[in-house]
């Protein structure tokens, strides 16, 4: 009888939010603990584990990313797949084009097609095709055999998983398993599938130059070793602290594939864009306390219809979003730095990434020690007078991720000992930022007063310069 209120319960609130118009398999609730969930804030655990996905996959793999870098995990990674292919499983990538394809080139994925991968692109249209070129996949999933999946904000890259000695990014993964894998997938079998993705085109003519470069690139070096299996060490001694939680009621939403103008027609909106809709929905139900992870901040005319809804019923909103200091996109800064007065005096608290490692010293092990550091995570955690949820995918909080990026998103409602870690490991990497008072001054980690842009002197020159024009084109950002 529980079971059943249960039910009907997240059937009428699934009604109220609209979300009915949204068809399977872009929209899923899974009740009754058939899910579990692991949070993945660490890049060498996140990687690790995505290495251990493939290598104990038995029947099929699928690969979706945005950005798929031609770099040490790229290439480790590309090894793993590749590994996998040959011992049968069935192994597909997909990738958005103007993101990885000068990363991966046709004839890099010429060799992972000759050892049995299957490899497409999202979206083929060029620079000079100004609208459809906007629509990109945003997407990242890794699932293997319809059991156990991961998503959340990293790409494929060395400074997703600590590695970059320029600019490394805080981010946070979820590993999901149980029956909302399946629907996953069945996404991504939408993505792979749709006409907007397309195989590499391999030219009839033999070039053998990038042939032995192709070769050449899924060679590791003995110093690539080496730091393949620290990376390795270090990510096995954080997993096996980490802790699977059951989740009582699990969702899962993703935009739908064939994201341009010219191809989908007057409807876009209406047929493609549902993410937006179901995190506005959830944030819309909050009536405690709001915490946000994101890289940008830009907010567009429905996004503050419902934060400013929630300030109005006393609702705390706590933001942790990039600083200047921590972020190498300048125009994102110059659009946060012009509303972020306006945001804090209607009492949102906003802690900045300070550019600097966002935990004690002492706490990680770590391979390489970054210039700079930044957020990259998107998260939200909903704290309501009946339950707690968090959201952990792709989002960003700006109108790329409303309008024009295809996006992905887990939900996990009900496990309060999940959102407390989440929820912990937010705060803590707030905290270890720039505070920003309600007079518009900063205070670092230590309480000092602090530059609220966090950045050189030329940098805040060259943001004010471009202050205007981005405020212009906000629409895309």
């Amino acid at each position: 009888m529980t079971k059943l209120l249960f039910f009907l319960l997240i059937v009428v609130q699934s009604a109220f939010a609209g979300v009915e118009r949204i068809p399977y398999p872009y929209y899923f609730e899974s009740p009754d603990n058939q899910n579990s969930i692991m949070h993945l804030a660490r890049g060498e655990e996140s990687f690790k584990a995505r290495v251990d996905i493939i290598r104990k996959a038995k029947r099929h793999i699928e690969v979706e990313y945005y950005i798929f870098a031609r770099d040490l995990t790229g290439k480790i990674l590309l090894n793993e797949l590749k590994e996998a292919a040959g011992r049968g499983v069935k192994v597909r990538i997909l990738l958005d084009k103007l993101m990885s394809l000068s990363a991966i080139r046709s004839y890099y994925a010429q060799e992972l097609i000759k050892a049995g991968v299957m490899v497409k692109y999202y979206n083929n249209s060029s620079l000079a095709a100004l609208s459809s070129v906007q629509y990109r996949s945003h997407r990242k999933l890794l699932s293997a055999d319809d059991e156990v999946a991961i998503t959340g904000g990293r790409n494929i890259g060395d400074e997703y998983f600590n590695l970059s000695t320029h600019l490394n990014y805080d981010d946070r993964d979820a590993l999901v398993k149980g029956a909302v894998v399946k629907t996953m997938r069945e996404t991504f079998d939408a993505y792979y599938e749709d006409k907007i993705s397309e195989a590499p085109k391999l030219s009839k003519k033999t070039n053998p130059k990038q042939i032995k470069k192709a070769q050449d690139f899924f060679l590791l070096s003995k110093e690539e070793e080496t730091i393949k299996e620290k990376i390795f060490d270090i990510g096995e001694r954080q997993l096996s602290e980490k802790k699977l939680y059951d989740c009582p009621l699990m969702t899962f939403a993703s935009d739908s594939p064939g994201g341009t103008l010219w191809r989908s027609g007057k409807n876009y909106a209406k047929e493609h864009r549902f993410l937006g809709d179901v995190l506005d929905y959830k944030v819309s139900q909050v009536d405690k306390a709001l915490m946000i992870s994101s890289p940008y901040f830009i907010t567009n005319k429905r996004s503050r219809k419902v934060l400013n809804n929630l300030l109005k019923n006393k609702v705390t909103i706590n933001v942790h979003t990039n600083s200047l200091g921590s972020t190498d996109a300048i125009y994102m800064s110059a659009n946060l730095y012009l509303h972020l007065r306006g945001w804090v005096k209607k009492g949102v608290k906003f802690h900045l990434h300070d550019g600097a490692w966002s935990e004690d010293e002492s706490s990680e092990e770590r391979i390489n020690n970054s210039k700079r550091w930044g957020t990259h995570a998107k998260t939200q955690i909903y704290e309501t007078s009946k339950y707690s949820e968090v959201m952990i995918g792709t989002f960003n909080l700006d109108n790329r991720s409303y309008d024009y990026n295809t996006e992905m998103a887990v939900f996990c409602r009900g496990n309060n000992e999940f959102t407390q870690e989440v929820k912990d490991d937010m705060e803590m990497k707030s905290k270890n930022g720039i505070e920003v008072k309600k007079d518009g001054s900063a205070r670092d980690r230590f309480g000092f007063k602090k530059n609220v842009t966090g950045a050189k002197t030329e940098d805040v020159v060259k943001m004010n310069l471009i202050t205007f024009p981005s405020w212009l084109i906000d629409f895309l950002l």
